[in-house]
C-alpha cells in the first residue's frame, strides 16, 4: 500500500484503514520524514519512525527525505522538481521489489489469501 498523507488528502485514511480493504495486510513503505521550514529535522523523530517497522515485519523503513536539503524543496518544506526526481529515483526500485516480492503465486489469484 501506497499512502502519501499532506494536509490536502489525509481523508483518504479511512479507507486504507477499512477492513475490507485489504490494504491492513499489505507491506507499507514508511518514509523517514521530519524536515520542514528552517528545521533540518529531528532525529528523535527519524528514530521512532525507524523502530516503528523494525516492530512491524509488515512495515519497511524507507527513504529518509531529511538527506534532501534545501537545494531540493522549493519552500523548505515540501520538494520541487528534484526533490521529487531524487525520491522517485530511490522509491520506484524500492516498491518495485515490495511488489515482486509480494505478489501471489503465478497462476494465483489476487486477494485470495
Amino acid at each position: 500500500m501506497l499512502f502519501i498523507s499532506g494536509a490536502i488528502n489525509s481523508s483518504q485514511l479511512g479507507s486504507c484503514l477499512d477492513d475490507r480493504s485489504g490494504h491492513l495486510s499489505k507491506p507499507l513503505y514508511l518514509f523517514r520524514a521530519s524536515r520542514c521550514d528552517r528545521a533540518c529535522g529531528s532525529a528523535h523523530l527519524r528514530t521512532a519512525q525507524t523502530a516503528v517497522a523494525a516492530a512491524n515485519p509488515r512495515i519497511v523503513a524507507g527513504m529518509n527525505t531529511d538527506n534532501l536539503g534545501y537545494d531540493y524543496r522549493w519552500d523548505a518544506c515540501h520538494f520541487n522538481d528534484e526533490g521529487r526526481a531524487a525520491i522517485l529515483a530511490e522509491v520506484v526500485p524500492a516498491i518495485a521489489m515490495l511488489i515482486e516480492a509480494t505478489a501471489p503465486p503465478e497462476g494465483g489469484a489476487v486477494g485470495t489469501d
